[in-house]
């Protein structure tokens, strides 16, 4: 459920194929999860970044859920920022070791829930002001058990998802869907639930680093517009000098919308063309960087790579400017 920096290109490393979650993650896995420093790290700049796409007001305490959370490495970042979340889990093991590992901080001990996200939530309606779900949704397409049904089971998770969020609250939802048939389901559910968004991708020109979010608004009432979906989450589109260690200014990140009718269309593009997960190799970093400074600039809305400047000028370039050059920019016909 879980990969580090990079993994999921290898379709071996992938936990969905081994077993149920439930089962893979047994105490030993788990343990040696949450003692990776690694995956640490990575699963919280992950969730720092989900923290800038929900663009919450500031210094206005929120309740927050983490759908999938783990051994609760994505929760600390929400914490971090003031805010309350519980989290939920369908492997006991992660959960414990959530709650262990909290024993003694500030906030107090985590709050989490077992729980399966293909079978709803157990929470009242309208009770979360936002979500985030750090590489955990892409299990939903996979049938572990046999009486899964993932199509049904992507329907109940947005719909049961929708229900908890209160009128106009957000869910970023980062994950690594193996196929484009399974992004196709979980667009097409989350449409069908009544989101409105689109899909966030940072890194568009790596092969390696490339990560996807799922960025989702529920309306205050049957749905949502999507120009004004769009409006809200083009503001946030990019990353700031903090995400990635800073090197998020360098690739401008590219937004498609979700009801786009070339959405499917332009993820293939995307897919294709920097996405190799079935035999993905690890090239030489010299090799690397000759092919990309020989290669093409993308042709699905990301800028060319920016110039090197001056010592005198600021390195970080004002997301205004990279927004105008975004596909969705191009979509709308402005920022």
């Amino acid at each position: 459920r879980r990969y580090a920096h990079g993994d999921h290109h290898k379709a071996m490393s992938r936990p969905e194929h081994t077993a149920a979650a439930e089962r893979f993650y047994s105490k030993g896995e788990a343990a040696r999860y949450d003692d990776s420093a690694r995956m640490q790290a990575t699963q919280r700049s992950l969730a720092d970044r989900a923290l800038q796409l929900l663009d919450l007001p500031p210094r206005i305490p929120q309740l927050l859920l983490d759908a999938g959370c783990g051994t609760g490495y994505s929760g600390r970042p929400l914490e971090k920022a003031g805010h309350s979340w519980i989290g939920t889990d369908i492997s006991m093991n992660m959960l414990h070791n959530a709650v262990a590992s909290s024993s003694g901080r500030r906030s107090g001990k985590a709050k989490v829930v077992s729980g399966d996200l293909g079978a709803g939530f157990a929470f009242r309606g309208d009770l979360f002001d936002g979500c985030i779900s750090i590489s955990a949704v892409q299990w939903l397409c996979h049938a572990t058990r046999p009486e899964h049904d993932p199509p049904r089971r992507v329907r109940k998770f947005f719909l049961a998802l929708r229900e908890v969020l209160c009128g106009g609250a957000r869910a970023i939802l980062q994950l690594y869907p193996e196929q484009p048939a399974h992004m196709k389901m979980l667009r097409d559910a989350a449409l069908a639930a009544g989101f409105g968004g689109g899909l966030v991708v940072d890194y568009p020109w790596s092969e390696r680093s490339k990560k996807l979010f799922l960025v989702l608004i529920k309306g205050k009432g049957k749905g949502v517009p999507q120009p004004r979906a769009d409006k809200l989450f083009g503001k946030v589109a990019q990353p700031l000098r903090r995400h990635y260690n800073g090197q998020g200014v360098a690739q401008p990140s590219d937004y498609v919308p979700l009801s786009d009718k070339h959405f499917l269309a332009m993820f293939e593009a995307l897919w294709q063309a920097h996405v190799a997960f079935g035999g993905w190799k690890k090239k030489p970093k010299k090799k690397r960087k000759r092919e990309e400074a020989a290669a093409p600039p993308p042709s699905h809305g990301a800028m060319a790579k920016p110039k090197k400047m001056k010592k005198k000028e600021k390195a970080v370039i004002p997301n205004t400017g990279r927004w105008e050059s975004t596909l969705a920019a191009r979509l709308l016909g402005g920022p």
